[in-house]
This record gives C-alpha cells, sequence and structure tokens, in this order.
C-alpha cells in the first residue's frame, strides 16, 4: 500500500492489528464466506463461497428446534443473525 493509500486508510478508523494485516490477494475467508475477486474485470461479478460449517450450524439450530418443538428468543436471535449472513454470502 503506497504511503498516499495509507493516510486515506486513518480517515476511515484505525489501522489493523500487525497480526491482523494481509497481502492483498484474490481471495480470503471472512467469517466463513470465501470471496473470489479473480473475474471481477472480466465479469463485473464476485464469486462468494460459504463454508459447508456455515450452512451446518443454520441447518443444525433448525432441527434441535424442529424436535424440541420450540424456538427460544435467544435461539431465533442467533437463527436470525446467521441466516442473514449466509444469504448476504450467497
Amino acid at each position: 500500500m503506497g504511503r498516499e493509500s495509507a493516510v486515506h486508510c486513518t480517515l476511515i478508523g484505525p489501522p489493523f492489528a500487525a497480526d491482523k494485516k494481509q497481502l492483498m490477494q484474490n481471495s480470503g475467508t471472512f467469517r466463513g464466506l470465501t470471496p473470489n475477486l479473480a473475474d471481477i474485470n472480466c465479469t463485473g461479478y464476485v464469486k462468494i463461497w460459504a463454508r459447508a460449517r456455515l450452512h451446518y450450524k443454520v441447518k443444525e439450530i433448525i432441527h434441535i428446534a424442529r424436535t424440541k418443538g420450540r424456538l427460544t428468543r435467544g435461539t431465533a436471535s442467533k437463527l436470525h443473525v446467521r441466516a442473514n449472513f449466509l444469504a448476504q454470502g450467497i
């Protein structure tokens, strides 16, 4: 990152911790979603894959709720957050 880019980035917030910094790359995983920017210049689209574990967590919450025949407010909130996050990626 050039000096000018680094200055502009500090305007939107504090810099990342040294152990959180990564080199720029076409793909990387964040919270279970893996976007791939390799084809964006040709297609205008970003391909995104969701980890199987993220799908599994949503399915597991639904399965447990169906088995128990109830869904508590806390579990419903957790399901809402995870399902929305998953939906944003797919």
